[in-house]
């Protein structure tokens, strides 16, 4: 029986070239651009799920209010925070704060023969030494469990010893060199990593031990609550209640900070966010790295039920359309005894050939635009064939579209007059399709709401792009100078950096910062008022 089923379905398809490829291309097309959404979905929705305690690593973020009025809610906090908080709190396991080296740092590895392989580097953080005990990385060479032990050791990641060491060295024990900031000097390369999956939230080429960062920093002598650009994370103990230690933390707040925000009229409340959760939480301030809304996260995947469900409509529309081509076809077959399960049967299996050709080269087709996706976000994408949830979300698209896209056709079809139909009484046969007129109605209505959404999302992406942004981008160059500010003689060495720039032909004019606007903010800028010559504050949100 499915052998006659097989060869009438592949009959119909040769007999019907332009009809098959319209059937097959619009579910393949659909099924294809459904895989890529949902493949975007699920690797926003993965972010630091890797880490084998991610359910267990929460990061502290403060909310202040001044003189009663909201301030804002952001990750940073004092360098005492995880102290105070593993002291008082039974429940917590450990702590661990990171701190970015802004701008960055000039490493080198200097060998005993050649020049020495030098780079400017941004994405170096000093982190505590529980660091790799807590957050789950694959080590290459070397041990995590004492790697950030010494003060001057230094975890890499492997791009990072790609870059500095030849195949035939060995990394490990090797010393590399950091100028730049505020742990200037000699580091020992303890371990090598695997790079930092892109599903992360924390991202870093170069990890050195918070120990050198709060000997040679400038607020050594505070409170520990001064100096207040840290990220704290924590670990509970397993089964351990996150809503009875968040009940804790306004005491812990009273304790060590209530006389300061007394004073300045201040309050501050903290709260444990789940590392899981970060990325999908938008709105915080200094986060470490881009976040998506929820709400985004759901919208992509309406838009890609819509889409599917547009291809689906579309089989069934083109299937009924041919009615009365299938209603001859059909009234011969029951004439000569076939019963109408058997024909629901033909037509069923159909659907799930059609499909099946179809889910087939939309795995082609999505394996195409997942580099194009990746462009646009700046990840690498790929489908995982090894991954048995890739096989479930395929085969569950595959029956379901099956059924949805067969059912009706084929119950539509069977259900024709043998008798009005061998008289040829066609008013009567295509009257009362009622439901496809439905279905073209919303294959419609979603295609212009999906074209209009498109249209006016690329309107408001052109217009963003050409605003002024008060400086000529196409003719402006930035560079990572030398770090000349941490040096003696630091403003004649600027200025001598400037005028050789402007020796360069092309060159026009020169301009220096400690950042590039837009990309960060810069710890202690000073602040003066208009019209006088002394600082008057500093700040450590200075944009």
């Amino acid at each position: 029986m499915l052998k006659n089923y097989l060869t009438l379905a592949i009959r119909n398809l040769l007999k019907r070239k332009l009809y098959s490829f319209i059937n097959i291309f619009g579910l393949a097309i659909g099924v294809a651009v459904c895989l890529v959404i949902l493949k975007y979905v699920d690797f926003e929705l993965s972010y630091d799920s890797f880490h084998k305690k991610a359910g267990q690593i929460y990061r502290t973020t403060s909310t202040s209010y001044r003189n009663g009025e909201l301030r804002g809610t952001g990750v940073l906090s004092g360098y005492a925070q995880g102290p105070v908080l593993l002291a008082d709190v039974p429940e917590i396991k450990s702590y661990i704060r990171t701190h970015p080296m802004y701008g960055g740092a000039v490493m080198s590895f200097k060998r005993e023969v050649g020049d020495p392989t030098t780079f400017h580097e941004d994405h170096i953080q000093w982190v505590d030494s529980t660091f790799l005990d807590v957050f789950t990385y694959t080590a290459i060479q070397g041990d995590l469990n004492t790697a950030l032990d010494k003060p001057n050791s230094v975890v890499i990641s492997k791009k990072t010893a790609d870059r500095y060491f030849s195949k035939n060295e060995d990394p490990l024990g090797k010393i590399m060199q950091v100028a730049g900031g505020w742990s200037d000097g000699d580091y020992e390369v303890t371990a090598i990593i695997e790079d930092v999956p892109q599903n992360s939230h924390f991202s870093f080429d170069f990890l050195l031990p918070t120990h050198n960062l709060l000997r040679n920093g400038q607020y050594t002598n505070d409170d520990g609550w001064g100096w207040n650009n840290f990220i704290t994370y924590i670990e509970l103990h397993p089964h351990a209640d996150v809503k009875k230690v968040e009940a804790k933390l306004p005491a812990l707040i009273d304790k060590y900070r209530g006389k300061d925000l007394a004073e300045s009229n201040s309050k501050n409340v903290w709260t444990l966010q789940p590392i899981r959760d970060i990325h999908l939480n938008p709105g915080l301030e200094y986060e470490s790295s881009p976040t998506v809304s929820t709400n985004t996260i759901y919208f992509f995947i309406i838009i890609s039920i819509f889409i599917l469900a547009i291809a689906w409509i579309n089989y069934i529309n083109l299937s009924t359309a041919r009615a009365m081509e299938r209603a001859r076809e059909v009234g011969i077959k029951k004439s000569v005894g076939a019963y109408r399960s058997q024909l629901i049967s033909q037509f069923i299996f159909e659907s799930v050939l059609v499909n099946f050709i179809g889910v087939v080269i939309a795995v082609v087709i999505a394996i195409g635009l997942l580099p194009v996706l990746g462009e646009i976000v700046g990840k690498d994408f790929s489908f995982d064939f090894t991954d048995p949830r890739f096989w479930m979300i395929l085969t569950t698209l595959f029956l379901v579209g099956s059924f949805i896209s067969g059912a009706y056709p084929a119950l539509v079809l069977s259900s024709f007059n043998t008798v009005e139909v061998l008289k040829g009484k066609s008013e009567k046969i295509i009257k009362g399709f009622s439901l496809r007129k439905a279905l073209v109605v919303f294959q419609f209505a979603s295609s212009l709401i999906l074209i209009a959404g498109t249209f006016a999302i690329y309107r408001q992406m052109v217009f963003m792009r050409s605003q002024d942004k008060g400086l000529t981008m196409e003719r402006m160059l930035i560079v990572n100078g030398p770090s000349v500010l941490e040096q003696k003689g630091a403003q004649d060495r600027l200025i001598s950096l400037k005028n050789e720039l402007k020796k360069i032909p092309g060159v026009i004019n020169v301009a220096t910062s400690g950042a590039i606007p837009g990309g960060g903010y810069n710890w202690g800028t000073g602040i003066r008022r208009d019209g006088t010559d002394s600082e008057q504050s500093k700040t450590g949100s200075i944009v």
